[in-house]
C-alpha cells in the first residue's frame, strides 16, 4: 500500500492494518524498510514497527498514510475517478519521479545489492509494469 501513487481504503471498522513483524518474529527486509522510513513520519513508524500495533483504517488517515476512505459499495467508482484525477495531470509523472524517484533508485540498489533481504518487486516507472520476476521468488 506504501508505494501507491493514492491509498484509498475500504471505510470498514473491522478492517484492522498494522506491521506486526516485531511480534511475529519476522525482521523487515531491506526494500520495505526503504519505502516505510520514506512513507511513513519518523514517530508513527517507530511506534507503529516497535509496539505491533493493530489499527483502523481511520487511524492511518489522521496521519497521511491512507489519502481518503470510501464504502465498500463506492470504492471502485472513487478508484476510478481518483486515477483519472491523477492520469489527466500534464506533469504527473515528471513530478512523481521528482518526488518519489529517489526511494525508486535506493529500492533497487537494494535490490542489486541484497538481493535476498530486499525482496521487493522493482517496476518501471515509464511503463507502471514489473521489470522482471520478483528479486527474492515470490509469485508475481
Amino acid at each position: 500500500m506504501l508505494c501507491c501513487d493514492y491509498r484509498l481504503v475500504a471505510d470498514d471498522h473491522a478492517l484492522r492494518l498494522g506491521l506486526t513483524e516485531a511480534r511475529a518474529g519476522v525482521p523487515f527486509p531491506a526494500g520495505p524498510i526503504a519505502i516505510m522510513k520514506h512513507e511513513m513520519p519518523g514517530g508513527f513508524l517507530r511506534q507503529m514497527t516497535l509496539s505491533s500495533r493493530i489499527v483502523s483504517p481511520q487511524d492511518l488517515v489522521q496521519h497521511g498514510l491512507i489519502d481518503a476512505l470510501a464504502s465498500k459499495e463506492q470504492i471502485l467508482e472513487n478508484a476510478i475517478a481518483a486515477v483519472r484525477d491523477l492520469a489527466s495531470q500534464p506533469a504527473f509523472e515528471v513530478v512523481k519521479k521528482q518526488v518519489r524517484g529517489g526511494l525508486a533508485a535506493d529500492v533497487q540498489a537494494l535490490a542489486v545489492a541484497e538481493p535476498m533481504l530486499s525482496c521487493v518487486r522493482l517496476v518501471k516507472y515509464e511503463s507502471r509494469r514489473p521489470c522482471g520476476p520478483p528479486v527474492c521468488g515470490f509469485p508475481g
